[in-house]
């Protein structure tokens, strides 16, 4: 199948992701994309990330990217990106999230040191460690 993230925030149907969530991510995702690592679409590198109240949206520019990271309020999916660069973006996100929204539950086929950069990344916001 490949190496993927998994995730359920249907217990989070009636809310909205928080500001603060919003803001780290925004803030990650923005570096990334002049940075060049990632964009809205793999093949539509002018075209920033989306991250709304609702739903984030982004993938890894070029061949460093691979499935399109898409997380909406209420879904339970995955996202495979067999370990391209902006996983560690894929990481981040799930963290913050997770950090600041105790129902959604995320998990993961890497182990904690294919995960340990996008955590590094999220404590750099966050302020904590995740377990």
């Amino acid at each position: 199948m490949g190496y993927s993230h998994y995730w359920d925030s249907s217990k989070m149907a009636e809310q909205e992701f928080s500001g603060k969530a919003l803001n780290a991510i925004s803030h990650i995702l923005t570096v990334a994309f002049y940075a060049n690592e990632v964009a809205f679409e793999s093949d539509s590198p002018a075209l920033a990330a989306l991250v709304c109240k609702d739903a984030i949206r982004f993938n890894g520019v070029g061949e460093a990217g691979h499935e399109t990271f898409y997380l909406d309020i209420g879904s339970h999916s995955f996202c495979k990106t067999n370990q391209k660069p902006y996983d560690k973006y894929v990481v981040a996100v799930l963290c913050i999230i997770a950090y600041y929204h105790p129902d959604f539950d995320w998990s993961s086929d890497g182990d904690a040191d294919d995960l340990e950069e996008g955590r590094a990344i999220a404590e750099k916001f966050c302020y904590t460690k995740y377990s």
